[in-house]
Parts: structure tokens; C-alpha cells; sequence
């Protein structure tokens, strides 16, 4: 299986690539324009997806019967026979509607998961303030002994305490503060070997990611992307930080970049649903 988790590693470093090189262009603007540009080209992508996956000539001919019992309730309104028995055909066509659309919703779901962590690890944090302090913690393998892992830091970064180590979690945490601006590392040392680091992004810096961990399993790191994978042979399961949530300005409001997108997104994919021709 060893080669299998690789072969998905690949395909997760190869998906931040593809991301880091459609997102360069607006890498000179305001991180809201290209959020914006993006998230329109999302909901046109989303809307294809959802074309090229479903029955689109079964989901129009059942749109067309959901409307035609729905002009009958009306129309019929004053006979309770006519009206109850359109009803019952209605939400009979829902049903059916849920099942043509179940597969490509799925489709959907998976490549917005993708998308989820390009997104999130560009516009998702902001920076960590200098001289105030965070906890970095980490996981470990279950028959790990705790003692024999430290943290090592860059002169950016001090350290305010002891290692915490609560075996009954295979974990340990630190309290570290950025004393400078920039990007800075920290270190997992066993013993003298070094198994695991991370960048420490702080203050006042451009960086175009942040990433908020490292981690051994491929899945974690489709959703919280940017950095290598920890060695499978490594005592340690994952490294992270906790950096706060960043606002971007959209219409004068301040609003997390999922919102933003969503937005976005559902009005380019409804302006385009015209021109692409797509029934939903």
C-alpha cells in the first residue's frame, strides 16, 4: 500500500502546482481580486462538471413534469382530488430528480474539496501577530516515546515552555512566540536526527501560502496542503499551528473567503447557465 499513499501524494503536490501557477497572475493584486476572478471561473467550472455528469434530457423532461403538476394544483385548485394527486406526483418527481443528480453532486464534492484546500491555504489565515504567543502541537505514533522529541527554533521564534507531554493522547505542545517579521522554521528533532519541519509564517511578510501543518497522511494533506509529507517511518503523525481566520473586504463587508466564493460562484453559474445551456 506504500506505493499507493505515494502515488496520492504526488497527485496532491501536482493539484498545488496547477494551483500556484493559475493563481500567480494575480499574485502583483489585492488577494480579493483574485479570489473574485476565481471563484467566477469556479461556478462556471461547477456548472459544466455538473452538465457533463448528468442526464441532462431526463432532469428536463422531469423539471418540465414538477411544473406542469404545479400549474395543475393551481389551476385546480377548488377539486382536492386533482390538487392532492398533483402534489403527491411532484414530490414522487423530486425523488427522481435527487437520483439524477446524486452522481454528479458527488463529482462536485469531491473537486470542491480539492478546491477547499488551494483556496483555504492562500486566503484562508493571516499571518501570526509578533510577540504574541502560540501553541504548536503535535501528534505522535502511539508507541512513541515522548521524551525523546524536542522542538527546535530559528532566532525568530522563542520558546516560552517546557515541552507539555500528555501521553494519554501521544501528544505534545508548545508555547512559542515570533519575536520577528518574516518566515521562520521550527524543528522536530528524535534524538539528534531531524523527522519533521515547518515554516512559521509572522508579522509583516507577503507570503502567498500558509500553510497550518504537516502531516503523514496523504488525506489531511489534500485539505491543508503546502508543505511535503512527513515520512511514513516517522514518530511523528502531524505538526501544527493555529493561525487565525482572515476577512476579506467584498462590498464593504468583511467576510471569510468560503462565503466570498460561494457568492461568487452561485451568481457566475447562474449568469452562465444560459450560455453553457445546463438544466439543474
Amino acid at each position: 500500500m506504500q506505493w499507493f499513499y505515494r502515488f496520492l501524494n504526488i497527485i496532491v503536490s501536482a493539484i498545488t502546482v496547477f494551483f500556484d501557477a493559475i493563481m500567480w497572475p494575480f499574485s502583483h493584486f489585492p488577494p480579493i481580486v483574485g479570489l473574485v476572478v476565481l471563484s467566477a471561473i469556479g461556478g462556471v467550472v461547477f456548472l459544466k462538471l455538473f452538465g457533463m455528469t448528468s442526464n441532462q434530457t431526463a432532469i428536463k423532461r422531469i423539471k418540465n413534469k414538477i411544473k406542469a403538476n404545479l400549474f395543475a394544483v393551481v389551476i385546480y385548485r377548488d377539486s382536492f382530488s386533482t390538487s392532492f394527486g398533483s402534489i403527491m406526483k411532484m414530490i414522487g418527481y423530486n425523488f427522481l430528480y435527487m437520483r439524477y443528480v446524486l452522481v454528479p453532486l458527488v463529482v462536485l464534492g469531491a473537486v470542491f474539496v480539492v478546491m477547499y484546500g488551494q483556496f483555504d491555504i492562500r486566503y484562508g489565515k493571516q499571518p501570526l501577530a509578533v510577540n504574541e504567543p502560540v501553541t504548536v502541537s503535535l501528534q505522535a505514533k502511539p508507541e512513541t516515546d515522548l521524551y525523546d522529541l524536542s522542538l527546535k527554533v530559528d532566532d525568530g521564534i522563542r520558546i516560552d515552555t517546557p515541552a507539555l507531554r500528555i501521553k494519554q493522547h501521544n501528544e505534545i505542545n508548545w508555547v512559542i512566540t515570533p519575536v520577528t517579521d518574516g518566515t521562520h522554521e521550527i524543528i522536530i528533532t528524535n534524538g539528534d536526527e531531524q523527522v519533521c519541519a515547518m515554516p512559521i509564517v509572522a508579522g509583516n511578510t507577503d507570503a502567498k501560502k500558509i500553510p497550518i501543518g504537516s502531516y503523514r497522511s496523504w488525506c489531511d494533506r489534500l485539505l491543508y496542503p503546502g508543505l511535503p509529507q512527513i515520512d511514513p517511518s516517522s514518530p511523528v503523525v502531524s505538526l501544527t499551528v493555529e493561525y487565525t481566520s482572515s476577512d476579506e473586504n467584498f462590498l464593504g463587508w468583511k467576510l471569510h473567503w468560503l462565503v466570498i466564493f460561494l457568492i461568487v460562484s452561485l451568481i457566475a453559474g447562474l449568469l452562465s447557465k444560459r450560455f453553457i445551456n445546463v438544466e439543474i
